[in-house]
C-alpha cells in the first residue's frame, strides 16, 4: 500500500513557508498537495518527493480550523489517517477548565493548514525531522566546501588552460600572498598572460582582491578581454574615452545645471576594469579619476615600454608610477625585461617595491655581487658535500648569521636568501630553454643584400630616414616570395617598429 493517503497532512522541505498542505490527488507515480493557506498546489514524483508527514505528538497542543485548541493525549492510525485524541480548549470558553470538557477524537484532515515549521525549533519540537541521509548528504556537501576553500589550490582550477608546471608553480607561488607586486618575465610564448589571468582568478577566489585594473597597449585591449572571459570566465569592462563618458552621463544628476556638480567616476562603475594607457595620455583627468578610486591590484602588460632613466621619466611611467603608490598589489609583465638596459630593469623593480629600489648606483653595486651569491646557492642545492658546506658559509656570512642561528635546512637558507638579497621574491623569469614540451627553435638565417641607399647600416633601423622604404629594401621582396611558397602554413611576423 502507498504511503500516501488523500487528506494526509505533509510539509515541503524546498517551501517551508507555504505552511502545511494536504494530498489532494495521487496518480500512478505522481502525488499532488494543495496549500490551502496560500492557493498553491505541487506535483511532486511520489519516488523523490521533498516531504514530510505531519505527525504530532502527545502533549503537544493544535489548532483546529474552526479556531478550537485540542491539547492531544494520545495518536491512533486508521486507513492511513491519524486521528488525535484528547481535550478541547474552546475558543469562546476560554477560561473553562480542561478537566470538564469531555474526550475528543480529530482527524488530521480538521487541522488548521495556517501551522507553520519554517523554524529549526519549530520543526524540533513537533518531531518533524528529515531523513538521515539528507543530514548525511548536507554534511558531507559543507565539508567538501570547507576542504576547498582551505586548499592551496584554490582558484587555480577551474579555469580553461592547459596545466602547464611552470605556470602553475609561478601562479601558485604569487596569487597566495597577500598584495602581490612582482615582475612577470617569462619569455614571448611562455604564458605571461595564462599566469597573470590564474593569479587575479585566485586573488578573485580567495578574497584577497575584488577591485582588479588591467593596463595593456591600445592594440592588445581586446585580446585581453577575450582571454578573461573564455578562459577564466572573469567579465571586464573595456574603457575608452568614449566609454568612460557614457558612464559619467549615465550616472550623472538629471537636470542638473550646477556646473559644479561632481561628475560620476567610471572607474567606480564596475569591479573589473581593463583600459590602455593612452587613455590617460589622451585625457589627464582620467588619471585623477582612476587615482580617486580604490584598486586592490594592478595589472600592466607590455611594461618595457615604460621608459625611464635617473635624469628623465616618461609620461607613460609616470601615470603607471602614480597608479603603483594607490594599489595595494601590481603586476608588471614583460618578455624582455633588460631590453633598455640595467636602467630599465632598475625603474620597473622601482614601481614594484620603492623603498627596497630607490637608488640605481646602489642597485649597480649590489648587483656585481648577485653572480658570487647565485653560485653559492647552486652548489648548497647541487654540489658535492665540500661545495655545499662552503657554500652555506658563504651564504651564512652574506646573511651575518651564526651557525646557531641559521636554519635547519638548505631550502630554509635558499629562501632567507632570497628574502633579503637579489630580486627572487618579484621577479619571476623561465625561458624557453629550460622548459620542457615546447618545440626547439631553430635560426634560418638569409643574408640579403643592403639597399644602396642604405649608407649608415650601422643604425638598428636604417629604413627608418628613407620614406620610400617599402620600394627599395630587398627584405620585402623576399618576404612575399616566402609566404606565396608556404601559402598553407602559418607564419608569426614580428616587426622592430609600427613603421
Amino acid at each position: 500500500m502507498s504511503q500516501f493517503t488523500l487528506g494526509q497532512k505533509w510539509i515541503s522541505h524546498a517551501e517551508p513557508d507555504l505552511a502545511m498542505g494536504r494530498i489532494s490527488n495521487i496518480e500512478h507515480r505522481t502525488i499532488t498537495v494543495s496549500f490551502d493557506i496560500c492557493d498553491e498546489q505541487r506535483t511532486y514524483a511520489q519516488a523523490q518527493a521533498p516531504l514530510s508527514r505531519v505527525r504530532f505528538s502527545r502533549g503537544d497542543q493544535v489548532t483546529l480550523i474552526n479556531g478550537d485548541q485540542l491539547r492531544i493525549t494520545r495518536v491512533s492510525e486508521a486507513q492511513g489517517l491519524l486521528n488525535y485524541h484528547g481535550q478541547l480548549e474552546v475558543a469562546d470558553r476560554p477560561d473553562e477548565p480542561s478537566a470538564a470538557l469531555p474526550e475528543v477524537s480529530i482527524c488530521e484532515t480538521e487541522l488548521d493548514p495556517n501551522i507553520r515549521f519554517s523554524k529549526p525549533q519549530d520543526r524540533l519540537f513537533t518531531h518533524q525531522f528529515d531523513d538521515n541521509r539528507w543530514f548525511n548528504l548536507r554534511y558531507d556537501t559543507w565539508r567538501h566546501i570547507s576542504r576547498l576553500a582551505s586548499a592551496d589550490s584554490r582558484g587555480l582550477y577551474g579555469p580553461r588552460i592547459s596545466l602547464i608546471p611552470h605556470q602553475l608553480y609561478i601562479a601558485n607561488e604569487v596569487a597566495r600572498r597577500f598584495a602581490p607586486r612582482v615582475l612577470l618575465a617569462d619569455e614571448v610564448g611562455l604564458g605571461k598572460t595564462i599566469e597573470a589571468g590564474l593569479i587575479v582568478h585566485q586573488q578573485l577566489q580567495t578574497g584577497r582582491a575584488s577591485r582588479i585594473l588591467i593596463i595593456v597597449p591600445e592594440a592588445l585591449s581586446f585580446q585581453w578581454f577575450v582571454e578573461m572571459i573564455r578562459r577564466f570566465n572573469l567579465s571586464f569592462t573595456v574603457l575608452d574615452e568614449e566609454r568612460c563618458f557614457q558612464i559619467s552621463s549615465d550616472n550623472s544628476e538629471i537636470d542638473s545645471d550646477d556646473p559644479y556638480a561632481e561628475v560620476f567616476n567610471p572607474f567606480e562603475a564596475q569591479q573589473l576594469m581593463l583600459c590602455s594607457l593612452n587613455l590617460f595620455i589622451e585625457n589627464p583627468d582620467r588619471i585623477e579619476q582612476v587615482l580617486d578610486a580604490e584598486w586592490d591590484l594592478v595589472v600592466v602588460d607590455e611594461a618595457h615600454h615604460l621608459h625611464w632613466t635617473p635624469e628623465q621619466e616618461s609620461l607613460e611611467y609616470k601615470i603607471v608610477a602614480l597608479i603603483s603608490q594607490v594599489t595595494q598589489g601590481l603586476l608588471l609583465l614583460t618578455a624582455t625585461p633588460e631590453q633598455l638596459g640595467r636602467t630599465g630593469h632598475f625603474a620597473r623593480l622601482k614601481l614594484l617595491d620603492p623603498h627596497r629600489f630607490h637608488d640605481y648606483q646602489q642597485f649597480i653595486d649590489e648587483e656585481q655581487q648577485f653572480e658570487v651569491i647565485a653560485d653559492a646557492a647552486t652548489d648548497l642545492l647541487r654540489g658535492s658535500d665540500s661545495e655545499k658546506l662552503s657554500a652555506r658559509t658563504l651564504i651564512q656570512k652574506t646573511l651575518d648569521l651564526s651557525t646557531a642561528d641559521s636554519p635547519q635546512s638548505d631550502a630554509d637558507l635558499i629562501s632567507a636568501l632570497l628574502d633579503r638579497h637579489g630580486t627572487g621574491r618579484v621577479l619571476f623569469r623561465n625561458v624557453r630553454s629550460s622548459i620542457k614540451g615546447f618545440p626547439k627553435r631553430i635560426a634560418n638565417p638569409y643574408p640579403l643584400q643592403a639597399p644602396s641607399e642604405y649608407t649608415d647600416l650601422g643604425l638598428p633601423y636604417p629604413e627608418a630616414s628613407h620614406s620610400n622604404w617599402t620600394k627599395i629594401d630587398t627584405r620585402l621582396p623576399w618576404l612575399a616570395e616566402l609566404l606565396l611558397a608556404n601559402s598553407k602554413k602559418k607564419f608569426l611576423l614580428i616587426c622592430a617598429h609600427k613603421k
